[in-house]
Parts: C-alpha cells; structure tokens; sequence
C-alpha cells in the first residue's frame, strides 16, 4: 500500500471519492456497509482532532513499533483482518447523504487545522501523541484503505 496523506494536494481527490458512494454500495471486503465506514472514517478523524474523546488503548508496542510500520506505506494492510476498537465503530447515521457531507466538511476542517498548525499535537487512542502531519498520513492511508474496500 502506497503512503498517501491527507492533505491540500489530496483532498480533492478524497472528497471526490466519497461522494461516489451511495448508501447501497457494496463493500468488496470485510462486513461494514457503506453507512458504517462513513461513520468510521468520520468518528476516526474527530478523535484525531480533540473533537471526539477516546479512552487510550495505545502501549510501547503500538506507539512505536507498530505505527512506523503500519505507516510507512512498505506493506499491504491487511483485509477485514484487524478489528480496530469499538469508539472506532459508532452507529450509521440515518441520512447517509448528510453523513457523507458531513464527513467531505470534516476532512476540508481538518486540512486547513493543518495547515494553519502542522506541529499542534492530538491524542490518538491507539497510536499516542501525534502531530497534525503525522495525522495527515494516519488519516490518508486509514480513508484510501476504506474507500478502496467500497470500489473508489
């Protein structure tokens, strides 16, 4: 899998391929629906941004060792085989085309967050403290990776 950031140069690209899925579009791995990774995609960037809190569930291993090689972009990640934990996974929104929105105003939010302070740290409940740009990647592979899953 290729190293992708969310960012300015990027999120054109992103907002796009989100607005292609619909409500009934078909996951080509694992079990969510499309209302589902909405919501997880959207969930996963609130908590990235101090919007959403989150208990911690990070450690030496997941902080250090594991989020370099998760991120680096060296490796595939794997399908349907690694459940993140459930604040990950909240409930579909009833209206999908409101959530959708909501989630393209969320990722043009947090790219200008970056923009204006790339070095302001968020808390991130499995992979510890983390710099707007280290966020970037984070959110860049974890989107590109779901709306993959779904055909975009």
């Amino acid at each position: 899998m290729a190293a992708i950031d969310l960012n300015a140069q990027t999120l054109n690209d992103f907002t796009a391929r989100v607005s292609k899925i619909n409500s009934d579009t078909a996951g080509q791995w694992g079990s969510k629906t499309a209302g589902e990774m909405i919501a997880h995609l959207t969930q996963a960037v609130a908590i990235g941004m101090g919007e959403e809190s989150a208990p911690s569930e990070t450690n030496f291993i997941k902080a250090n060792i594991m989020r370099p090689i998760i991120f680096s972009g060296l490796m595939p990640w794997p399908k349907a085989k690694i459940k993140s934990p459930e604040i990950f996974h909240p409930a579909p929104a009833a209206d999908f085309e409101q959530a959708k929105a909501g989630l393209i105003d969320l990722y043009g939010r947090f790219v200008k967050r970056c923009a204006d302070d790339p070095s302001r740290a968020f808390y991130h409940p499995v992979f510890g403290d983390l710099t707007m740009t280290q966020q970037q990647r984070v959110f860049g592979m974890h989107s590109d990776h779901h709306l993959r899953q779904f055909g975009v």
